[in-house]
C-alpha cells in the first residue's frame, strides 16, 4: 500500500509544515488512529464519505485472510507530514509501533518535505536509540494506555528473553506534562531503566533519565508535552 494521510487541520497534514498551526498538529497526532481505531473518524474526505472502509488494518487483514492467505503487508510509501517538528516525530513513532503490533512486514517512509529530521529521529528511536545500535525488540508484547487520545504505548522483548524490555510511550498533549505510571507484568523483575527521548527542544535523541531501584515492576516518569520516549528496562539478576 501507499498511505499518505488525508487528515486535515488548518490544511492537509502532509502539506502543513508550520509548527504554529495547532489544528494541523492536533490532527496529525490523532491521524494514525485511522489505521486501527473504530471509534475514531478523521476530518477528511475519507472520514466524510468513506468511513465504512476505516479502520484500515482490519479491513486489509480481512481481505488478505479471505483472498490471499499469508500475503505479507507492506507500506511501500507513507507519510503523516510534520517531518520538521515534534508532532511529526510522535506520529512516526506511533505508526511504527502500530506497524510492529499489526505485523506489517515492511514500511518505507517517504519524504514529503525538505526537512525530515524529526521523522528520522523517530525511526532511530526504534533502531538506534543510544547511538550504538540499541533497538526496539523483535517480539511484540502487550501494551495499553488508559487514554488513547493523549498517549500511545508499545512494548517488546528480544526473541523470548524477558530480561530486557523496551517500552515506547508518547505524550500527545500540546501543552500538558503527563505523569506516566508504568505497571509491568513479566517473568522478570526489572530494576533499572534508561529513558531516551525526543522533545520539542531538539530533533536529537537524548538520554533524559536513568531510573534505578525499581520495585514491583512499577515506575512513574514525567513526560513533557509533545514528547516520545524509549524506556529500556533491564533485569540485571535475570
Amino acid at each position: 500500500l501507499h498511505y499518505y494521510s488525508e487528515a486535515k487541520g488548518t490544511d492537509r497534514i502532509t502539506n502543513c509544515e508550520d509548527p504554529t498551526h495547532t489544528d494541523c498538529i492536533a490532527a496529525r497526532l490523532q491521524a494514525p488512529r485511522s489505521l486501527w481505531d473504530a471509534t475514531y473518524t478523521e476530518d477528511s474526505w475519507i472520514g466524510q464519505y468513506n468511513e465504512k472502509y476505516l479502520p484500515l488494518f482490519p479491513l486489509i487483514q480481512d481481505s488478505i485472510d479471505r483472498y490471499y492467505p499469508e500475503t505479507k503487508l507492506s507500506f511501500t510509501e507513507y507519510s503523516f507530514g510534520g517531518g520538521n517538528q515534534i508532532s511529526g516525530a510522535i506520529a512516526e513513532a506511533d505508526v511504527l509501533g502500530l506497524f510492529g503490533k499489526h505485523g506489517v512486514y515492511m514500511a518505507s517512509s517517504w519524504a514529503v518535505a525538505s526537512d525530515e529530521s524529526y521523522t528520522h529521529a523517530a525511526i532511530n528511536l526504534y533502531t538506534n536509540y543510544d547511538g550504538n545500535g540499541a533497538k526496539f525488540g523483535d517480539t511484540s508484547v502487550s501494551a495499553a494506555t488508559s487514554d488513547i487520545e493523549k498517549s500511545s504505548a508499545y512494548a517488546s522483548i528480544h526473541g523470548t528473553d524477558e530480561s530486557k524490555l523496551n517500552v515506547v510511550l508518547m505524550n500527545k498533549s500540546l501543552t500538558e506534562t503527563q505523569n506516566a505510571s508504568v505497571q509491568i507484568t513479566s517473568g522478570a523483575s526489572y530494576d533499572t531503566a534508561k529513558v531516551y527521548g525526543i522533545t520539542a527542544d531538539s530533533d536529537q535523541i537524548q538520554l533524559l533519565q536513568t531510573i534505578e531501584n525499581i520495585t514491583d515492576n512499577t515506575l512513574t516518569l514525567e513526560l513533557p508535552a509533545l514528547s516520545v520516549v524509549q524506556i529500556a528496562l533491564s533485569d540485571t539478576s535475570y
